[in-house]
C-alpha cells in the first residue's frame, strides 16, 4: 500500500494531537473534557482536522483562503480585526467557480477562525473576493 505525502502528513497531525491530549491525564478528567477536545464540525480537534479551508492573514489587510480547488482572498481590515464574507447570493457572483457551492461550509469555518483569532465576521453583500 502506498500513502501520499499529504495523507501521511494528515494522519501524523491527527495522531500527534491525540497523543498530546491523552498523554496528560489532567486534560481528560471527565467525559465532557474528552467530548470538548474532540468537538464537532464547528470546534474541537474534529473541526480543526476536518476543515475544508485554511485561512492565513496577510500584511495588506487580506485573508488568504485556501480550499480544495485553489486560493482566493477576502478583506481583513486591521483597525478592528474583521473578516468580510459576501452574502450567499453575492458569493455566487464573486467566488471562484470551484468555491461557489462551498459558502455554507466556508462560513462555518470562517466563524471558527474568527472566534480563535478574536476577529469579527461581517457578512455583507459588498464584501470583495479576489
Amino acid at each position: 500500500m502506498r500513502v501520499g505525502r499529504r495523507d501521511a502528513s494528515y494522519a501524523f497531525k491527527v495522531l500527534s494531537e491525540f497523543v498530546r491530549f491523552f498523554r496528560r491525564p489532567e486534560h481528560w478528567r471527565t467525559l465532557e473534557d474528552v467530548k470538548r477536545f474532540i468537538g464537532d464540525k464547528r470546534e474541537g480537534i474534529f473541526g480543526d482536522l476536518m476543515s475544508t479551508s485554511t485561512f492565513q492573514a496577510r500584511w495588506k489587510e487580506e485573508l488568504v483562503c485556501t480550499g480544495p480547488g485553489g486560493t482566493f482572498v477576502l478583506e481583513l481590515p486591521m483597525g478592528r480585526l474583521s473578516a468580510f464574507l459576501p452574502t450567499e447570493d453575492a458569493w455566487q457572483k464573486k467566488a471562484p467557480a470551484w468555491a461557489r457551492d462551498l459558502w455554507p461550509v466556508l462560513k462555518l469555518e470562517l466563524e471558527s477562525w474568527c472566534r480563535v483569532s478574536k476577529a469579527d465576521l461581517v457578512v455583507d453583500e459588498s464584501a470583495q473576493v479576489c
